[in-house]
Formats: structure tokens, C-alpha cells, sequence
């Protein structure tokens, strides 16, 4: 029945910091200014009403002294089996990160 069924939450992590629970949100925003340039892994876990979880990783290299993209939101779509992640980024013109 559906209220045993379904996702009951999201949780995200980066690299091995402590998990975060955001709730049924389906949207996050990581800022890179609060990230160290280099390698990271951006994890995201979904977990359904009886306790069972999926995760998926995006692995993302930052390097601030280029004009790169920004990371401004991380959109989390998911279905009890199958989870995807769609990540979106702005660069303004001119702009360094």
C-alpha cells in the first residue's frame, strides 16, 4: 500500500562530511565558494518509507582560479527504482568562480 511504500526522504553528502537530510525536497544548492578546489564526490541517497535507501554519486573537480560554471542547483528526480540526478549550473559573462 502507498504508506509503505515511496520515497520518505533525501539525504545528501559531500566527499565523507556527515550526511544531510533535506527533507522531500527535490532541489538543493551547493555553493562552490564553501568547496576546496580539487577532486570531490557529491553524493545523494534516497530512502523509502520501510528503510531502504539508494545512492548516487556525481564526482566533480572545482578549480577556482578559472572562469568556469557555477553549481547552483543539484535536482534530485527519483522513482522507488531508479534514482537520477540532474545537475545545473549559470556562468555569468566575464566571471571568475
Amino acid at each position: 500500500s502507498d504508506a509503505v511504500s515511496g520515497i520518505d526522504h533525501y539525504e545528501v553528502q559531500l566527499d565523507e562530511g556527515s550526511w544531510q537530510n533535506v527533507g522531500m525536497n527535490h532541489s538543493y544548492q551547493l555553493s562552490l565558494d564553501d568547496v576546496d578546489e580539487g577532486d570531490h564526490v557529491f553524493h545523494v541517497k534516497a530512502v523509502d518509507r520501510t528503510g531502504n535507501a539508494a545512492v548516487i554519486s556525481v564526482f566533480l573537480h572545482v578549480e577556482k582560479g578559472l572562469p568556469i560554471p557555477i553549481l547552483e542547483t543539484i535536482l534530485i528526480a527519483t522513482t522507488i527504482a531508479f534514482l537520477a540526478l540532474v545537475v545545473i549550473w549559470t556562468r555569468k559573462k566575464g566571471e571568475r568562480s
